[in-house]
């Protein structure tokens, strides 16, 4: 039996988007207001009924079509995505970040990857409904603000 939990975010009394978790607390769809977003099975990732991608341990295959695409992601200490390289080797993506996980893209040419949502501790970032929020508490990557309250600090009162 599958027990799906629904979660929604809402910004002045807007839905921005609508979150489902298995009852396991593995994902299983994230959605805008308009009905765009993604549906989880497993390491099986599909946007529109089409499957768009699938993970593995070194990375991720990237569907487009009939046509697929090997991405290997290089990992810093933090589980970070570093670099992106491509079946033979060549770098496609280089990732530097800020200490509260925004990407700053000085230093060096290549342009990112917009099909790669794996960033900053290799959390996935949840672009839909355009929060651009990544993180297992929601912290806003642009202005360095914590949407929510951290785990521990919940039940702290003053």
């Amino acid at each position: 039996m599958d027990i799906m939990y629904l979660y929604i975010v809402s910004q002045s009394c807007t839905i921005k988007a609508t979150y489902g978790w298995f009852a396991d607390g593995s994902k299983s769809s994230v959605q805008d207001n308009n009905g765009n977003g993604y549906y989880y099975i497993g390491s099986l990732i599909y946007s529109n009924s089409n499957l768009e991608s699938t993970d593995f341990s070194q990375g991720r295959i990237a569907l487009s079509g009939n046509t697929q695409t090997i991405h290997y992601h290089h990992r810093d200490h933090l589980g970070s995505v570093r670099a992106i390289t491509n079946g033979s080797g060549t770098v496609i993506e280089q990732n530097d970040y800020y200490p509260f996980g925004g990407r700053h893209t000085f230093g060096h040419n290549y342009p990112q990857i917009s099909t790669n949502r794996y960033k900053f501790n290799g959390k996935e970032e949840q672009t839909i409904g355009s929060l651009c929020l990544g993180g297992i508490d929601f912290i806003s990557r642009r202005n360095s603000l914590w949407k929510s309250i951290e785990k521990p600090f919940r039940k702290w009162n003053l």
